[in-house]
């Protein structure tokens, strides 16, 4: 079982923790959303609540990274500020769920790659 960490609580971040308690939920322990905007405890949704900032997420030695990994869920509204947080998270050494919705098709002339 992995535990993860949503870093954004905005639509994006709801949408992905639906599709991770509803597809992933066996191989996956959604443990809460990182939020830069919004203070620690606050709920989201479903009784999950933010940790904090990145910056409190990495303080914890249980919400730091090789002891959780993360789903990207920041929305699409501010590219830059998207890009510096992506950045930030993976500069602290936070590894990235990549999610698949099992819905999905894809066409034999592409492929995945790692994001």
């Amino acid at each position: 079982m992995r535990d993860v960490l949503i870093y954004g609580g905005g639509m994006l971040g709801l949408q992905l923790a639906h599709l991770l308690r509803f597809h992933f939920a066996g191989s996956h322990r959604l443990l809460g959303f990182i939020d830069d905007v919004r203070p620690a405890a606050v709920e989201v949704c479903d009784g999950l609540r933010t940790v904090g900032s990145l910056e409190q997420a990495l303080a914890s030695e249980s919400r730091s990274p090789g002891q959780v990994e993360l789903v990207f869920g920041i929305g699409y509204s501010d590219m830059l500020a998207r890009r510096r947080a992506f950045d930030r998270a993976r500069s602290a050494g936070y590894g990235f769920v990549t999610l698949v919705h099992p819905g999905r098709t894809s066409s034999l002339r592409h492929g995945w790659a790692r994001g």
